[in-house]
């Protein structure tokens, strides 16, 4: 009985190898495509993280598959994480956080349009703003001297729905920092 389990697994054994040479021969043939789509500029950060998070999906317990993924040619997985916070943040319509950023901080990804406001160390709002570039324009408040500890930003369909949202929020939270209303803010 045990030459009988010995030689079951010894074809299993051959089994295995088998499919992991048919595996890894289909990763090349995966990533070589990806690598010509890249290289031919037909592929944002973004689709590569989504790329790569299929690829790792898909590997299964196969060890290795970043080195052959930066093998190919194609960007460490690290510089992806970037692309992979803007995919999560394609899908939120909401955001927040404190203030100053981290670098892993999760904002809008530049071309957004959000409506934000800006709350005081006692959270209470004391600026709104619209903006498409949500990290550049808190950094650039701190610059100008508005002091806050909390942000939080929320989507719009398009700059106009900001904007009208943006005088309406004014109104509504009249914020002490803001010194002409919505006009002085809509700069992008």
């Amino acid at each position: 009985m045990s030459d009988a389990t010995l030689q079951h697994i010894a074809l299993l054994a051959a089994k295995r190898a088998r499919l992991l040479e048919a595996q890894l021969d289909a990763e090349s043939q995966y990533l070589a495509s990806v690598i010509r789509q890249h290289r031919s500029g037909d592929l944002t950060y973004i689709d590569l993280a989504l790329l790569y998070d299929g690829y790792r999906d898909a590997s299964g317990p196969v060890p290795g598959f970043s080195k052959r993924w930066t093998d190919a040619g194609l960007p460490h997985p690290s510089r992806l994480s970037h692309a992979r916070a803007a995919v999560r943040c394609a899908r939120e319509s909401r955001w927040e956080g404190a203030f100053p950023l981290s670098d892993d901080t999760v904002v809008p990804i530049r071309g957004v349009s959000v409506v934000y406001l800006l709350f005081d160390r006692f959270n209470v709002p004391c600026y709104v703003g619209s903006t498409i570039r949500l990290r550049q324009r808190l950094k650039e408040h701190a610059r100008d001297g508005k002091v806050f500890i909390r942000w939080q930003a929320h989507a719009c369909s398009d700059r106009a729905d900001a904007y009208r949202i943006e005088s309406e929020w004014l109104a509504r939270y009249q914020p002490y920092l803001n010194s002409q209303g919505a006009s002085d803010e809509h700069v992008g």
